[in-house]
């Protein structure tokens, strides 16, 4: 310690026997030893030590003295800096000083200064790595060294500390013990315990319990250790050098010329099969040889995890590997110690794993990469992944949804590896989600999840690649799920204090010093407050307005801009956003004293609670404090954008290729967050910078086209028409005027007939175009004349009904003119009637019926006797003339009556054929659109005998009349005629021809108009459609003239499609029935 003493007796006891008291000072094993001498045995003494200024009777730590103690007492060392002074006093009245003794002040020692890798690693790894340390006890001064490594419980240690005794008379003999480290971050204790020992250096040497301690800021040696012992009276712990850089990239490379290096996959048992990735690696920031034990287990327990070892040579062939970290901890997990021996052929390598068994791995990627060079960082690479470290944020979609990033880094130089990402949606309630990760320092920065610590349930996790450096800032990388995100800064801004400011300050706040802003009068916040809020519109002063970026916080963040913002607080809203002594400062007025501002007060007291964040857990992540200043970010995004904006605007020249750049920028101008009012100012801008561009563009086409440097066509001079009509009348007049020439060169044109007169007439203000018009229309109308001349003539010359068709074509084609059309009709209907020949007298021609066949004997009783006849003799006129359905009723009683009592005689198929006759069967079975049809027919069917119902009522009273009379005559048949005879089979396959076809064997001259059309139409498989449209053509052509109808029985296939030559109004009604 070397300190000097002075002894000073200045104080005189009265006459004694006893020596005069003597104060004597040495060095102590543990601080000052002091002995006094020359005291009165009946008497009490105490001694204290107090710096020499000290006020008589003063004392700091003390010890009593009787006269029988002349030993040694022993004070802590004050340490350097100041000299201190023994004082001896007499324990009596007065406390008389007796003796003291001076200690001079030592010179104070250099402090030294720690070596930067080692804090660094000690701030990476907590406690764990290399130790060494002293104790002194009763057996003796022992020094001793433990490699501490992860507990299974957090911030918890495991080592075997081995100690060998230094002097003394068991110098050299040694033990071991195990040993448990504890360390608490919040307080910086540490507490040390030593268990059964495996070994001593001496019977009954024993390790006391170490409590009290405390770790030293720079994490190097524990501090103030109390040892829970009696015979042990000093304690030193600290951490023990890292190899110097030279020394442990030396060592690198010798593993890695070994073999060691590179990548293993192996397996373990440890209760449960365990799969192996083994990386060794040289840190690029400590130089150390690491290796990352990245294992997972399969099965009904599923489980992965990751630690850190430090790897060195164990031994020829062998690597030992220490743990250092948990970078993922399954729960309860626990690391061990592991020697490696790598085998001869360097292809595989086992070790012993404590507490599982053996390990197995193998080398990937081939052949060891032995001679490889070992990359170590810069210094200037050091420091660049140094500055990264803090908090960096930024928005992107992901999964459809935009999301707000928030990542916080370390300080990946120093090897720090755990990153914390939280991410959540900048729009919403959800509190998002919060990853661990792990970084991997590099160019880029790799990423790897390490926990799932909180995310939203049953959806997917947006998982970082990497980031990369990218223009003074980073980007952050993702595989598929998210948009590559810009981050930015986003350390929080300072705190300021809020101070009351004079009563005659304008500025809402005036900074008074780097953390303290002064904050106007309540009138002036009031009156200040109430005009800034004032440039929101109702609506967008509400925060509930929905379907635009304002969902949330209505227009309030764009107030927060720097131009809304600066020039009412007197400084940018960033650097407030953390201060809510500011924002209280401004809300207390708003509660009490500014009244009704005529503005919507709760929002404003609203805006400005999560603006300041004066709420609670306002800086919690998600929460709505922090969305509405990300809400402020993104609006000041669009007030720079805006600006932008104008500036392009105010700089687009006047030219027609600018409107495209006015269209890009109005599309910009939608997306940006800004208020209505700005958003109506810039979209005046545009539309005022669009209209000039339009009217310079205009005035540039007429110029041009004047002088003839655009072409003049009709589209060229229709839009300057266009143009003209929007202009008052002396400059309409002007442009008419410069326009001679452009119209002089389209009228030569019209003149010479090179161009169509439709859509010319607007043409007709410019008058060359004028004159050349009304010169073409009268050339027009005397060819008009011409041709109609010519036509009358044709007309007139036609001999034959198939000279019509050229001669109706072109009459159409020339417009329909009526006189035209009346004379074509006249010449038709003259070749008509010279085509039909003489028409016989219809009634001549009109045949009496025979009597009919079975008008006597035992079947004179048949009620349709004349049917049953022409059935049995095979006349088909007769049931051809007959109503179809009242036959058809009446076949189908018959049949049924027939099936009952003599099927034999009935085709089989007659029944279903008539029964088709009342049912559309292709609608049953043909397309949708068929089926619908015939749903609709009966609906209509059902409506109308709803409307009237006196007809459906006659109309079943009919039925029920052919019903029986078909009952009587079937009885008759029966009784009179043979069941199986000739005569009844021919009576019911002559009615199954009828029921097919009821014109079969009618002569063609006898035929119905709608069986001529069906002849006329017939190309062998007649559809419903066709049959359909001839029972609608039947009537119209039952309508029209004998000539007409003669003239088409003549030839029903190769006249028919004549009809639009000879009727043409004929042909207009026969188009509706195919309708």
């Amino acid at each position: 310690m070397g300190r000097l003493l002075a002894c000073l007796l200045c104080l005189f006891l009265p006459f004694s026997v006893f020596a005069e008291p003597a104060i004597t000072v040495s060095d102590g094993p543990s601080g000052i030893a002091v002995s006094v001498s020359g005291l009165d045995p009946d008497r009490t003494y105490w001694l204290t030590i107090v710096s020499p200024d000290a006020e008589d009777g003063a004392y700091t730590s003390f010890e009593y003295l009787s006269g029988s103690d002349q030993g040694a007492v022993a004070f802590p060392d004050p340490g350097p800096g100041q000299p201190m002074e023994l004082r001896l006093h007499e324990k009596s009245a007065g406390n008389p000083l007796l003796a003291r003794a001076l200690l001079d002040a030592p010179a104070e020692a250099a402090i030294p200064v720690a070596d930067a890798r080692l804090v660094d690693f000690a701030r990476i790894y907590g406690l764990a790595g290399d130790w060494r340390g002293e104790m002194a006890c009763a057996q003796g001064t022992a020094a001793f060294e433990v490699t501490l490594r992860p507990h299974f419980y957090e911030n918890g240690y495991l080592g075997d500390l081995r100690l060998t005794l230094i002097d003394g008379p068991d110098q050299g003999a040694s033990g071991e013990w195990p040993l448990t480290v504890q360390h608490r971050p919040d307080t910086g204790a540490v507490s040390l315990a030593a268990d059964s020992p495996r070994s001593v250096p001496v019977e009954g040497y024993a390790i006391p319990q170490i409590f009290g301690t405390t770790l030293s800021e720079d994490g190097l040696r524990v501090e103030d250790a109390n040892l829970q012992s009696q015979s042990c009276t000093s304690f030193s712990f600290a951490r023990a050098p890292l190899p110097a850089p030279e020394n442990a990239l030396a060592e690198a490379e010798a593993l890695r010329t070994d073999g060691f290096l590179g990548q293993w996959q192996g397996s373990y048992d440890c209760g449960a099969p365990t799969a192996l990735d083994l990386i060794f690696e040289v840190s690029p920031v400590n130089d150390l040889t690491l290796a990352r034990w990245v294992y997972r287990g399969t099965g009904k327990n599923a489980f992965d995890g990751e630690a850190l070892f430090r790897a060195q040579a164990a031994g020829p062939g062998q690597i030992g590997l220490m743990p250092l970290k948990w970078v993922k901890q399954p729960y309860r997990h626990q690391v061990a110690p592991v020697t490696f021996s790598l085998a001869p052929d360097g292809a595989a390598m086992q070790g012993e794993f404590a507490g599982c068994g053996p390990v197995q791995v193998t080398r990937v990627g081939g052949e060891a990469m032995a001679g490889a060079a070992t990359q170590v960082m810069s210094d200037a690479e050091r420091a660049g992944l140094a500055d990264l470290a803090g908090r960096w944020s930024g928005l992107t979609p992901c999964g459809g949804t935009e999301q707000f990033m928030q990542i916080d880094l370390p300080d990946l130089s120093a090897g720090e590896t755990g990153v914390d990402l939280r991410y959540a949606a900048s729009k919403g309630v959800d509190a998002g989600a919060h990853l661990a990760l792990a970084a991997r320092p590099g160019d880029p920065i790799e990423l790897s999840l390490i926990e799932k610590r909180q995310a939203p349930l049953n959806q997917p996790i947006f998982l970082p690649r990497e980031l990369a450096r990218a223009d003074g800032g980073l980007v952050m990388q993702f595989d598929e799920t998210c948009d590559d995100v810009a981050l930015r800064r986003d350390d929080p801004p300072p705190r300021f204090a809020a101070l009351p400011g004079a009563t005659d300050q304008q500025a809402l706040l005036v900074q008074e010093s780097d953390k303290a802003l002064r904050v106007a009068a309540p009138a002036t916040i009031c009156r200040t407050l109430a005009d800034w809020a004032a440039a929101l519109s109702p609506a967008e002063a509400r925060m509930t307005r929905a379907g635009t970026w304002v969902t949330h916080h209505g227009g309030w963040p764009v107030l927060f801009t720097d131009p809304y913002f600066q020039p009412v607080f007197g400084m940018g809203y960033p650097s407030l956003s953390a201060s809510p002594d500011v924002g209280e400062a401004l809300l207390a007025p708003l509660r009490t004293q500014c009244g009704d501002l005529g503005v919507e007060d709760l929002q404003l007291r609203t805006a400005l609670t999560l603006a300041f964040g004066v709420a609670r857990n306002s800086e919690l992540f998600g929460s709505e404090a922090q969305r509405f200043r990300l809400a402020v970010d993104r609006a000041q995004v669009g007030q720079d954008r805006a600006a932008r904006l104008a500036e392009d605007l105010a700089a687009l020249p006047d030219t027609p290729d600018a409107r495209e750049r006015i269209a890009a920028l109005r599309t910009e101008l939608e997306t940006l967050a800004l208020l209505d009012s700005e958003t109506a100012r810039l979209t005046a801008s545009l539309d005022a910078a669009e209209a000039r561009i339009v009217a310079a563009g205009e005035e540039a086409f007429l110029t041009a086209l004047a002088a003839v440097e655009e072409p003049a066509t009709p589209k060229n001079l229709g839009r300057a028409v266009d143009l003209l009509q929007q202009r008052d009348p002396a400059e309409r007049s002007h442009w008419i005027e410069q326009l001679d020439r452009a119209a002089g060169q389209l009228a030569e044109r019209i003149d010479a007939g090179e161009m169509q007169l439709a859509g010319m007439q607007d043409l007709a203000i410019l008058p060359p175009i004028a004159a050349a018009l009304e010169k073409a229309e009268e050339k027009q109308r005397r060819a008009d004349a011409a041709a109609k001349s010519a036509l009358r003539e044709r007309i007139a010359g036609l001999g034959k009904v198939t000279e019509l068709r050229p001669v109706l074509t072109a009459i159409t084609d020339g417009g329909n003119d009526p006189g035209l059309l009346a004379a074509y009709d006249a010449k038709a209907r003259a070749l008509l009637v010279a085509a039909a020949g003489p028409i016989p007298d219809a009634e001549a021609a009109e045949q009496a019926d025979p009597e009919p066949a079975l008008s006597g004997g035992a079947l004179s009783g048949l009620r349709r006797n004349a049917l049953i006849t022409a059935f049995l003799t095979g006349d088909p006129l007769v049931p051809y003339r007959a109503d179809r359905d009242s036959t058809l009723r009446y076949l189908q009683r018959m049949v049924l009556v027939f099936r009952d009592y003599c099927p034999a005689a009935l085709p089989p198929d007659l029944q279903t054929r008539i029964a088709g006759q009342f049912v559309d069967v292709g609608a049953l079975t043909g397309s949708r659109d068929q089926m619908a049809a015939m749903g609709l027919q009966a609906i209509v069917e059902g409506l109308g005998v709803l409307a009237d119902p006196g007809s459906a009522m006659a109309g079943a009273i009919r039925q029920d009349e052919i019903f029986a009379m078909a009952d009587g005559d079937a009885q008759i048949l029966l009784r009179n005629l043979d069941c199986t005879g000739p005569d009844m089979r021919r009576l019911f396959e002559n009615a199954r021809d009828y029921v097919i076809d009821p014109a079969k064997n009618v002569p063609q001259d006898r035929l119905g108009m709608a069986e001529i059309c069906l002849v006329a139409l017939d190309d062998g498989m007649v559809m419903n459609e066709t049959r359909a449209y001839c029972r609608c053509a039947g009537d119209q052509l039952d309508r029209s003239s004998a000539e007409l109808q003669a003239y088409l029985r003549a030839d029903p296939r190769g006249r028919y499609r004549q009809i639009p030559l000879l009727d043409r109004a004929l042909d207009q009604a026969l188009r509706g029935c195919r309708q």
